[in-house]
């Protein structure tokens, strides 16, 4: 009977000590999983009105800038693994002034491979007379199949560059200054309030909106649909998709709609309203102050 108990015993204290080696092991997984779920951040402040940055990320899949450029973005894709990351900031002032409260930092932080950056500057102060000359840049050499949200609509006033990037997201948004998109498929969004949008050779649902510009293209071949919106400019698209695929629906306040197609039986020349085709790719072309050209 004791020799029972005392099986009876071992036996429970084995049971606990596995019992106690699983939420052991368990906590360690979980603990190591923690580990593993890399979260990166740090940043840079100018010093004596300048900031020069060129370094690399590696595993990421997506960037995200956000911030006020007043020179150039530069998004360039190409057959590589890391993102690399250029910055220049200058500010040159001269003559008799005092200057208060001016500091430029960028920002970063990689997390679940996304890689964002902030640029902030604080506002400053001139008291008399001066010249005051400011320069900002940013350059991402990156993967071309990484998706990419630029968010420069913070008074911002320079010109962004995207180009040979595919299979993936694109969202691009300035205040002011012209978006150029080149060798790109996927899906495109572009927004600006004040300046033109260039699209060549570009392929997938495409979506441009501009307040004051022009929208064109060249080499376009567009997959599911395009809108081209622009309140006071022209609108210009040259679609490389057989026009039994298209499903049209033009519209401008003040303009003329042209569709010089003739080598494929179509070529209208109006004002108005232009609504045709039973394609399923819908091209919808709307200025309230300008032409429309589809060709």
């Amino acid at each position: 009977m004791k020799k029972l108990t005392l099986l009876l015993a071992l036996s429970i204290l084995s049971m606990n000590s596995i019992n106690a080696r699983k939420i052991i092991f368990s906590n360690l997984y979980e603990t190591n999983k923690r580990k593993n779920e890399h979260k990166y951040s740090g940043s840079w402040n100018s010093l004596n009105d300048t900031l020069t940055i060129d370094t690399l990320f590696k595993g990421v899949k997506k960037i995200v800038f956000s911030g006020h450029i007043n020179n150039k973005i530069l998004v360039r894709g190409s057959k590589r693994e890391t993102v690399g990351l250029n910055f220049d900031y200058n500010l040159q002032v001269k003559g008799y002034y005092t200057k208060k409260n001016r500091r430029c930092k960028l920002s970063y932080t990689l997390k679940d491979s996304v890689l964002t950056v902030d640029l902030t500057r604080k506002n400053y102060v001139f008291i008399g007379m001066s010249y005051v000359k400011e320069t900002t840049r940013i350059a991402f050499e990156v993967p071309e199949n990484i998706a990419v949200t630029i968010n420069a609509s913070c008074a911002s006033y320079g010109d962004v560059e995207v180009n040979n990037l595919s299979n993936n997201n694109y969202h691009i948004q300035t205040t002011g200054g012209f978006i150029k998109v080149e060798n790109i498929n996927g899906n495109i969004n572009l927004l600006s309030s004040y300046g033109d949008i260039s699209l060549k050779n570009v392929e997938g649902k495409i979506n441009a909106n501009v307040t004051s510009g022009d929208i064109t293209g060249s080499n376009v071949n567009v997959l599911d649909a395009l809108k081209l919106v622009c309140s006071y400019g022209n609108v210009d698209c040259h679609l490389t998709n057989p026009i039994s695929e298209l499903m049209f629906d033009l519209k401008t306040s003040y303009g003329m709609i042209y569709i010089p197609r003739e080598n494929l039986s179509l070529n209208y020349r109006g004002s108005g309203e232009y609504t045709s085709g039973k394609g399923n790719v819908k091209i919808t072309a709307k200025s309230d102050s300008g032409n429309i050209i589809i060709r």
